[in-house]
């Protein structure tokens, strides 16, 4: 017996040392090893020793071979996702289930993955797999619902991107990310963060974009996204630079480098407007703003805005028939916006065209009744209606309304001369030259008192005296306000 037992353990120790032997050592080694490191909380460590057991194992198509790499691809699946390494992870799950299709815990740790990222078909694949060979496995009875639930919200988020229907996309896509699902999945953000963008929701959008960047920082197209999300908001450096770092990512992206030279040009039209309007130069700031303007007509704002910063620089510079086609092309994507809405009134004013700039003027009123400026405009536009039907003084004695006193006083003497009923040539014009010269007096007498002068300029009846008054407010371009504020609407329309 003795002579047997010696025997036995001389044949192991030389089984030990044949090739197939001392492989099944090594390997035995290395993942005792990678345990350890593991445990440790050293997952680099582990995955490296798991790496080497791996290429360790003699014959990888035995049975037993395929028993160890099973094993040794779930542990470094393990380090790898510790590590945030999920699609590596995910990978390494993939050899383990080649080496045995029934190896529930390989199956349904690539579907926990595959479910935060997304993949909830794959994910939805394995649970069902699983469950067909143990139908009691309650993780997989627990998890499969939500991959058909995530699967089913992204099917329906794609098919509503094809046909442009961004809030039900949104939509679609909250519930895929509901319970855990598709949390780390940054081309489903993406998918989100687009539709955002096209319903105005700009802060979300970059919050999404934001988020899928964090997840993977060689995606391109996040940082595409997210520079379409600043171009939205006016916020074209930003927008370039993302737009440039996508490009980085990928040189060959067409829509990167489309919308890169895009956001280059409007900045750089959008900056040489301000510069040119902190410098006073109106007639430059009207040139940039013009080309602005048509630099993206799809970019409803930013032509709003070029429309009516437009439309202020060129009265500016004395152009009003062109500032008032400035203001009409800005109210015609936004109908009440303020500040078109005062430019066009000044610009009507400036043509001449009193009764259209009354009516602008009161539009603007009830939509902005709060606006000191817009309730002057009113006053202003009516003072000038009345004007236009009666008798202007300063026409009267030739005089500009910045006459002085001395002034006044030499016109009307020498308009007094010129027109006294003496001075009529025949009696045929006589009674002409009574009216012109009774006119000539009255306009003296009004212009000539200082406070008579002050009620005329500022519309007020001249007859009337002072302390009657009372027509209040601040003084713009002459003419007191007065009138009531009232709410305002604001309505935002892309182009």
């Amino acid at each position: 017996m003795l002579r047997l037992t010696v025997a036995l353990a001389a044949l192991a120790a030389l089984a030990l040392l044949t090739p197939t032997g001392a492989a099944t050592a090594e390997w035995k080694k290395l993942r005792t090893r990678g345990d350890k490191l593991f445990r440790k909380g050293d997952f680099g460590g582990a995955t490296t020793a798991y790496t080497t057991a791996i290429n360790s194992v003699d014959d990888a198509s035995s049975a037993d071979g395929k028993a160890a790499l099973k094993r040794l691809y779930l542990q470094r699946a393990k380090a790898r996702a510790k590590r945030g390494r999920k699609s590596a992870a995910v990978s390494d799950l993939g050899h383990a289930v080649d080496a045995d299709p029934g190896f529930a815990a390989a199956r349904l740790m690539r579907a926990q993955i595959n479910l935060e990222q997304g993949e909830c078909t794959a994910a939805r694949e394995d649970y069902e797999e699983v469950l067909k060979a143990d139908p009691r496995k309650r993780d997989a009875q627990k998890r499969l619902p939500d991959a058909r639930e995530c699967e089913q919200a992204l099917r329906a988020a794609e098919e509503a991107r094809q046909r442009q229907d961004w809030a039900a996309v949104e939509r679609y896509v909250d519930d895929a990310t509901m319970a855990g699902r598709a949390t780390r999945a940054p081309q489903v953000l993406l998918l989100r963060a687009e539709a955002r963008i096209r319903l105005q929701k700009f802060p979300e959008a970059s919050a999404d974009s934001l988020a899928a960047i964090k997840l993977d920082k060689s995606l391109a197209d996040a940082y595409r996204v997210r520079g379409d999300s600043f171009y939205a908001q006016q916020e074209f450096e930003s927008a370039a630079n993302h737009q440039e770092q996508a490009l980085k990512l990928n040189p060959g992206h067409s829509a990167a480098r489309v919308r890169l030279a895009l956001a280059q040009r409007v900045h750089q039209l959008d900056e040489a407007a301000k510069q040119a309007k902190a410098r006073g130069d109106h007639a430059a700031a009207a040139e940039a703003l013009a080309q602005l303007e048509k630099a993206d007509s799809g970019h409803g704002p930013l032509v709003l805005r070029a429309a009516a910063d437009l439309a202020d620089a060129l009265l500016a510079t004395g152009d009003a028939a062109g500032a008032k086609d400035a203001a009409e092309r800005a109210l015609k994507i936004h109908q009440t916006h303020e500040q078109a809405m005062i430019a066009l009134v000044k610009a009507l004013i400036g043509v001449d065209d009193l009764n259209a700039a009354a009516q602008a003027a009161r539009r603007a009123m009830q939509a902005h009744g709060r606006n000191q400026a817009i309730r002057e405009l009113v006053q202003r536009t009516e003072t000038l209606l009345k004007r236009a039907n009666e008798v202007d003084y300063y026409k009267v004695l030739a005089v500009p309304r910045s006459a002085d006193a001395r002034t006044i006083k030499k016109a009307y003497r020498r308009a007094a001369l010129e027109w006294h009923p003496d001075k009529a040539p025949s009696e045929d014009v006589r009674e002409q030259y009574d009216t012109k010269f009774k006119e000539i007096n009255l306009a003296y007498e009004v212009l000539s008192d200082p406070e008579k002068k002050g009620r005329y300029d500022r519309g007020e009846d001249v007859d009337q005296p002072q302390q009657q008054q009372h027509r209040g407010g601040h003084p713009f371009g002459g003419f007191p306000g007065g009138f009531r504020s009232g709410g305002s609407t604001f309505t935002f329309h892309f182009g």
